[in-house]
């Protein structure tokens, strides 16, 4: 599994950023509107479980929230229906994540992996 790479696409598809990674040295550079930064190597929304709760806020703006069901250890994003009374359908899951079990060590990148998929990205290729 490319963790580095899933990094990469999060700092694209969640927060909009323009991305250059360069896989020699393992940085990723990122293109705001307004300058260029890079990405600090302790930025880690896959490991680090204060990263990937930026990764739920910034989905929060788009209309995508993100719950995590310990009981069913399981992560799932889903968009609220404005069409819809509750609790009679009321929301549109758009994916989900069998975790391992609701632990820091895998909830950080299951949390990456619904955003990406909830978003469109295909991440088959790069998660194995």
């Amino acid at each position: 599994m490319n963790i580095r790479k899933i990094e990469c696409l999060i700092a694209e598809n969640v927060f909009g950023w323009k991305t250059t990674y360069y896989q020699n040295i393992d940085i990723i550079s990122a293109f705001t509107e307004d300058e260029e930064i890079s990405i600090p190597d302790h930025f880690s929304p896959t490991s680090d479980i204060t990263d990937s709760w930026k990764v739920i806020k910034e989905l929060r703006y788009k209309g995508i929230y993100v719950t995590i069901d310990s009981m069913n250890c399981t992560v799932t994003a889903f968009v609220m229906k404005e069409d819809q009374t509750p609790p009679y359908n009321y929301r549109s899951t758009l994916a989900t994540e069998q975790c391992e079990s609701i632990e820091m060590n895998d909830l950080p990148l299951k949390i990456c992996l619904v955003a990406l998929k909830s978003l469109g990205v295909n991440v088959e290729g790069i998660v194995t």
